[in-house]
């Protein structure tokens, strides 16, 4: 009982009432005392009320954090094309220089009081090795097995329903001058990528880490497909010239998945595009400047929400792990990051919002 007592003297934790007013008890002097604490969370201490002098997070194994809406998480890579030459994709964002961006004028595809600069307007670029250039038209080889290990994007998933978000913009809208003053000079390959002998329409798949294809998709479909991919995209306005050129596309595609998976996305697409997975909830709303055109446009994103609670009361600090979750020789500190972790006056639990927790969790305080 004495180490109790002790212990709740000191720490102000207690497993019953009486001990922990017991262990205050035994103390005369009642100021506030610079303590620490480390331990695995929720973690239990009883503050002044002033935030925390200092404080760190180990990751662990699986990764710590919590993924925004979008699910999609890109790897960063280069892969043979099949052919001989490799492919790969970088993302390029909205603002190329003082006086161009990439939806410069009219065209505004962020949604309604979202930030259209950087982290916003992100595109996908595919940078192709090999290329033909036949009577003029720019023809893009893929000649890539279509599997999980040539996939560039990948998603972590639990059981459940989810949406495949797919948006794209017609190249002879913008890559002419992308590709010319945002990229240096270069062809966009405006229509539709092949492998040498087959045309292939712009399409794209999930497939699971024993090639398992979960979802196989086309892009710019609506039912009324012609026989010829040349013929399709000229109706959809992705080739110059037409008279009906739509310059933005959203697509959704819903797919269930029956048990905890992961799942790699496979694409073959004309620039620029962008993906997402969400969940059937998200909404895509309407753009700034130009009412036909829906988004629900995200970047992969990491967040660490650090909750505090006391007697009802619940704040919560979001720190910004960019596309990375903490994974175990990852330690986020309170001088790396700079954020202020507030409590409140009396007994707080300390806690992190994410599936995998924290290997250790260090706290440094005003209390009791």
């Amino acid at each position: 009982m004495l180490r109790e007592l002790l212990i709740a003297n000191k720490t102000g934790i207690a497993d019953d009432l009486p001990t922990r007013l017991a262990g205050k008890c035994m103390n005369i002097d009642r100021t506030p005392k610079t303590r620490e604490l480390t331990g695995a969370v929720p973690m239990r201490f009883n503050s002044d009320g002033t935030s925390l002098l200092d404080w760190h997070i180990k990751g662990a194994a699986g990764g710590v954090g919590k993924p925004g809406r979008n699910y999609l998480r890109m790897v960063p890579k280069t892969v043979s094309d099949g052919l001989g030459k490799t492919i790969s994709y970088n993302y390029y964002y909205g603002d190329y220089g003082e006086n161009y961006e990439l939806d410069a004028g009219s065209h505004d595809v962020a949604p309604i009081g979202s930030n259209r600069k950087v982290n916003y307007q992100q595109w996908m670029v595919p940078t192709y090795g090999s290329e033909d250039n036949i009577s003029g038209n720019h023809y893009v080889k893929d000649g890539r097995t279509e599997n999980y290990g040539n996939c560039f994007w990948f998603a972590d998933l639990k059981a459940g329903t989810y949406k495949l978000i797919c948006e794209y913009k017609t190249v002879y809208w913008d890559s002419y001058n992308f590709m010319r003053y945002g990229y240096g000079y270069r062809h966009g390959y405006y229509y539709f990528l092949n492998n040498g002998t087959e045309v292939k329409h712009p399409h794209v798949k999930l497939i699971a880490p024993d090639d398992t294809v979960v979802l196989n998709e086309r892009l710019l479909k609506d039912g009324t497909e012609t026989a010829t991919t040349m013929s399709r995209l000229e109706e959809m306005g992705f080739i110059p010239g037409t008279s009906t050129l739509t310059w933005f596309y959203h697509e959704e595609f819903t797919f269930t998945v029956t048990s905890d998976m992961k799942l790699g996305f496979f694409a073959v697409f004309p620039a620029c595009a962008r993906f997402m997975i969400t969940d059937t909830d998200v909404v895509a709303n309407k753009s700034v400047q130009d009412t036909s055109v829906k988004s629900c446009w995200e970047p992969y994103k990491v967040t660490l929400p650090v909750t505090v609670t006391s007697e009802g009361q619940t704040n919560t600090v979001t720190i910004d792990l960019g596309s990375s979750p903490l994974y175990e020789n990852d330690t986020l500190t309170f001088t790396g990051t700079g954020k202020t972790v507030p409590t409140y006056s009396g007994r707080n639990i300390i806690d992190v919002d994410s599936d995998v927790k924290p290997s250790e969790v260090y706290i440094k305080y005003k209390g009791w």
